[in-house]
């Protein structure tokens, strides 16, 4: 099976950015966060990628994400 994944690139308050993408799990059916650049999964599981973009739009206006974007 092949997936297409969109790829962001987050800052977050510490000045740090790193790489994530958002994918399927099918062991828990939901999608996760997956950090790219320190290759970790997070615990976190959303029923829809919109879901998980939105949980990423409330980290942004709590200050812990100061910015992200769409890469590819």
């Amino acid at each position: 099976m092949m997936y297409k994944a969109n790829m962001y690139s987050v800052t977050r308050k510490d000045g740090s950015t790193v790489l994530t993408t958002i994918l399927f799990d099918e062991g828990v059916g939901g999608y996760r966060f997956v950090n790219i650049t320190r290759n970790h999964i997070c615990p976190c599981i959303f029923k829809t990628e919109k879901e998980a973009l939105e949980d990423l739009e409330q980290k942004q206006k709590e200050g812990s994400v100061l910015h992200y974007e769409l890469i590819a």
